[in-house]
């Protein structure tokens, strides 16, 4: 049986949650969202946007789409929204668009190598993926000295080629990283050589969509359902 607090915190909650439903019921809902194709941060990050939506009385599908081509769908109106992205991807929207208040959660941006790397000699080689927005600024800023950078479609195309050893290391985020180590999805576990500090990542939607995205922010921002992320 409910101990008395206990009922009363959850009274609390279901009040809460009925009233985020109440105010998105009554507004247009985004119906389709973008998540970089390939991503396993992006395919928990995604979980989460589906069950807060579906708390805000929306139902949303996700669309798996490679990092360029999730913008391109995005500014074509193929999509409605993008799950997440860094500020630097408004300099790519070309439709007008609205960002939460708040971010979903903060990236842990590293350069990731093999633990022996004195066997590639000259053949240094970093993987990253175009349309991952602070992966395009590292390599055009050449952040990284002394090696030189390969493109792949996917994470998880990059992450084959450096179990494969065709590339030195790759570029991805820590939290990528730490979940893929907890599946045991890596013959050898990569070393995180350098580390680019943390950015945030928003949420963006159409700017038709406006009022929904108010009171997506106002629930994150109450309820931090991204808080296993940070």
């Amino acid at each position: 049986m409910l101990s008395f607090l206990s009922r009363i915190t959850y009274t609390f909650s279901f009040i809460v949650l009925s009233l985020f439903s109440a105010q998105a019921s009554e507004i247009t809902c985004p119906k389709n969202i973008a998540v970089i194709e390939g991503d396993p941060l992006g395919e928990i990050a995604a979980k989460t946007l589906i069950s807060t939506y579906k708390n805000l009385g929306c139902e949303v599908t996700k669309i798996a789409r490679p990092g360029l081509r999730g913008i391109a769908d995005f500014n074509k109106g193929l999509v409605d929204g993008e799950l997440f992205r860094l500020e630097l991807v408004e300099n790519a929207y070309e439709r007008e668009f609205v960002r939460s208040a708040v971010p979903l959660f903060s990236l842990k941006n590293s350069l990731w190598l093999h633990r022996k790397t004195e066997e590639y000699g000259s053949n240094a080689v970093i993987g990253y993926v175009p349309g991952i927005n602070w992966h395009e600024k590292v390599v055009s800023d050449n952040a990284i000295q002394g090696y030189s950078y390969a493109p792949f479609h996917t994470e998880t195309e990059l992450h084959k080629a450096f179990e494969d050893r065709k590339i030195i290391g790759f570029l991805s985020e820590k939290q990528t990283i730490d979940i893929l180590i907890a599946q045991e999805r890596f013959k050898v576990n990569p070393i995180e050589e350098h580390s680019f500090g943390e950015r945030p990542l928003y949420h963006y939607l159409g700017l038709e969509f406006s009022e929904f995205m108010d009171v997506f922010s106002d629930y994150l921002a109450k309820e931090k359902p991204y808080q296993h992320l940070n």
